[in-house]
């Protein structure tokens, strides 16, 4: 509530980032693996990540791993203002310890127009989301 769009981005983006390394160390260290392993997600999908850029200049060009860069970060950010449209205004609870209450379907919106379930992969219905945080997709 009351944070633009673009003060979103620049908190959520990184911490992204941040909340997805905590996860993945959190998870390797629970399987007695190291998180600086090619089995942490976010150094392999990175990794990955980095080869398609370089795949798509060696086979295309500058001009196209430009173009593809620049949709790469569009797409990053319409899907972050998603992201933002789908929870702005929610609050959760602070309890007498200063802790949040636990995120429910309750903390975030839905649109079930048929558009956005065929444009979205069925994104609108978000508070399902919330609801089975570990349902698969």
């Amino acid at each position: 509530m009351n944070e633009s769009l673009y003060e979103f981005y620049l908190r959520g983006i990184p911490g992204g980032y941040v909340e997805t390394w905590d996860f993945e160390k959190r998870r390797l260290e629970n399987e007695g693996k190291s998180p600086f392993s090619l089995e942490n997600r976010l150094i392999s999908f990175n990794i990955a990540h980095v080869l398609w850029i370089a795949l798509v200049y060696k086979v295309f060009g500058l001009q196209a791993n430009i173009f593809n860069l620049c949709y790469s970060f569009m797409i990053t950010l319409i899907l972050e203002a998603i992201n933002y449209l789908e929870h702005y205004g929610l609050k959760r609870k602070l309890d007498d310890n200063g802790n949040y209450e636990s995120v429910g379907i309750k903390h975030s919106w839905n649109a079930p127009q048929i558009i956005t379930n065929m444009v979205l992969f069925k994104l609108q219905r978000h508070s399902d989301h919330h609801a089975n945080a570990y349902k698969p997709y």
